[in-house]
This record gives C-alpha cells, structure tokens and sequence, in this order.
C-alpha cells in the first residue's frame, strides 16, 4: 500500500504542476492579446511583419527628414552669414 499513497501523492503534484500551467497558459494569452490589441490600435495592424515593414518605412522617412533639416539649416547659416 505505501507504494499506492506513493502513486497518489505523485499523482496530485501532477495534477497541481498541470493546474499551475493552465493558468499561466491562460496569463500568457492575455498578454498576447493585449499586446496585439495595442499593436492594432498603435499601427492598424497586429501582424508583426506589418507592423516591421511599417517600421522601416517610418525609419527611412525619419532620415529623409534628418536630410531636410540639415540641409535647411545649412541654408539658414548661408543666410544669416555664420
């Protein structure tokens, strides 16, 4: 018999270890979706290839933009003489 109540308390520790991974399971899809909720909200789309080409695409306007400022800064210093 003490291999039985061996058995049962292996079994109930199962059970628990089970238990314990369904909720985090749970905890972890909520978080996902959230995240993909704030990514749909953020850039109207919650698949990250999207999202990454979108990215990219604020990247390089971002450098455009960078260009144009410097440059029209350097006309300003044409300007103004420095």
């Amino acid at each position: 018999m003490p291999n039985n109540s061996k058995e049962a308390r292996e079994l109930l520790a199962m059970k628990q270890r089970i238990e314990t991974a369904k909720t985090e399971k749970a905890r972890v899809e909520g978080e996902l979706n959230a995240i993909k909720k704030t990514m749909a909200d953020e850039f109207g789309t919650s698949d990250p290839k999207k999202i990454q080409t979108k990215v990219n695409g604020l990247r390089e306007q971002v450098g455009r933009l960078r260009v144009q400022i410097t440059e029209g800064l350097a006309v300003l210093r044409g300007e103004l003489g420095e």
